[in-house]
């Protein structure tokens, strides 16, 4: 797609610059000149209309991933947990979250994450336990 994107690009700006320089015109019927910019209109529309559509789904994903990312931050705020990361593919929700202590409840956050995707969406949530241990020198609050 990269390529196809490249080359219409490339067609369409030097058919742009020979028709306003008038070199498209040296030895071409204006017919041809016209016959071959549809042609290249053509093929960047028909690469243009996938590129939008696929630039409108990650656009779609990151802001639901943003929004996600906020509910997790607010259902996490106080405690000893921290967020690892949030993914958002398509209808898929990952969170990796890591920490120590029991979780707050979640009932409200997903009632939240599950608003975002309009209540169709899956949701994957990895709980890391993580034990913190002091491994060189005097922990804090010793002598």
């Amino acid at each position: 797609m990269l390529f196809l994107t490249n080359m219409g690009a490339i067609l369409l700006a030097g058919t742009v610059t020979f028709m306003f320089t008038g070199l498209a015109a040296v030895g071409r019927r204006p017919a041809q000149i016209r016959n071959a910019l549809f042609a290249i209109v053509a093929f960047v529309a028909l690469i243009a209309i996938p590129l939008r559509a696929n630039s409108h789904l990650i656009w779609q994903d990151a802001t639901r991933e943003d929004e996600v990312l906020s509910i997790v931050e607010d259902w996490l705020p106080s405690t000893e947990w921290e967020i690892y990361s949030v993914n958002v593919e398509d209808d898929e929700v990952q969170i990796l979250v890591g920490g120590d202590g029991p979780l707050p409840p979640a009932d409200e956050a997903i009632a939240e994450i599950n608003a975002v995707f309009d209540g169709d969406m899956e949701l994957t949530a990895r709980i890391v336990p993580v034990r913190t241990e002091v491994i060189a020198g005097t922990p804090a609050g010793d002598p």
